[in-house]
């Protein structure tokens, strides 16, 4: 009797209620004359002993309601705008040929939106983001083949035999392009959490949408051009030409300074740490706060007026609820 009864949790006490009458049965009530809510509440959770059912959670995020849907205007906005401007430069640059490699992309959206919601999959920000870069990666294949179709019109090959040939010759670099980006993507899906693996998500089944396109639907395309009568000849748009450069003679500098820029990356990483990663690969909590206008503490006390605190007295019933017992102002 009279003694102090010790709440512990992790180590740190978390309450010291003085025993006033004997306990019976292994219940109690814990009484305080300056407990409010929320200390009541918290000195509830902790005798429902949360390490016997502990609860892990992955992501948590809130948004109201018109942030949510500025983001979402805004993830439409500049997927659309950057599908146009390729759409449009690839037409521009390539003329015919860029037009048949518009229509690849435009079947490249279809599938991965497709897939997407074939897994009933969510496409968030970071994942219109892994769309946009798989659409690069696509045109980037598209690119390497009519640049080598250039090269083999050049030649005085006929178009037949410069189109098989610049898929065949295409292929290799094309296809190292697409495994490094998908052991890219199979990293962050392996090691990240939330909206970075959404995003390897979409970005990986954009890899495989746009292996499938860039290849096989441009060249059946080309195809049907040739079967039909209407692809004749090839003419592109020329910026820049060559003025043959020796990048194979040149090999060994340039292998030297990617080698050096590469260690010193390296470096910096590992100085860094775990400073690297953010909330998304470690977990944890961020909390982000933006004010429009700043404040001092006397202008924002002066701007919250007056208040008044009522106080209230709690115990703590069956099952760790609190119970009030008395309101007082």
């Amino acid at each position: 009797m009279n003694h102090r009864f010790a709440i512990v949790l992790d180590g740190v006490i978390q309450s010291a209620p003085v025993i006033r009458t004997a306990i019976y049965g292994g219940n109690a009530v814990i009484s305080g004359g300056r407990m409010d809510e929320p200390e009541a509440r918290n000195l509830a959770s902790v005798l429902e002993n949360p390490l016997q059912t502990p609860v892990k959670i992955e992501e948590e995020r809130q948004v109201s309601a018109s942030l949510g849907s500025d983001s979402i205007k805004s993830g439409i906005y500049s997927g659309i705008a950057g599908f146009i401007l390729v759409v449009v430069f690839m037409i521009i640059y390539y003329r015919l040929v860029g037009l048949i490699a518009d229509i690849a992309l435009l079947i490249n959206c279809f599938m991965v939106v497709g897939v997407l919601g074939m897994f009933n999959s969510v496409l968030t920000l970071p994942g219109i983001a892994g769309l946009i870069l798989s659409l690069g990666i696509a045109v980037d294949a598209n690119v390497l083949i009519y640049e080598r179709l250039r090269d083999e019109i050049k030649q005085g090959k006929s178009l037949r035999v410069a189109i098989d040939t610049s898929y065949r010759k295409a292929f290799s670099a094309i296809f190292d392009a697409h495994v490094t980006q998908f052991l890219t993507a199979a990293i962050l899906f392996w090691l990240a959490s939330g909206p970075v693996k959404g995003f390897a998500l979409t970005l990986t089944i954009g890899i495989v949408a746009s292996m499938f396109s860039s290849l096989l639907v441009t060249y059946t395309c080309f195809s049907w051009a040739f079967a039909l009568g209407w692809l004749k000849r090839v003419s592109m748009l020329h910026l820049i030409r060559s003025k043959g450069f020796d990048f194979l003679g040149n090999a060994p500098k340039f292998v030297s300074i990617s080698a050096v820029a590469t260690l010193l990356c390296l470096g910096v990483l590992l100085m860094k740490g775990e400073r690297n990663l953010g909330a998304d690969f470690r977990g944890g909590d961020l909390l982000v706060i933006s004010a429009a206008h700043k404040l001092t503490p006397d202008e924002a006390t002066r701007r919250a007026g007056p208040y008044r605190v009522s106080k209230q007295r709690y115990s703590i019933g069956k099952g760790g609820e609190p119970r009030s017992h008395q309101h007082s102002s």
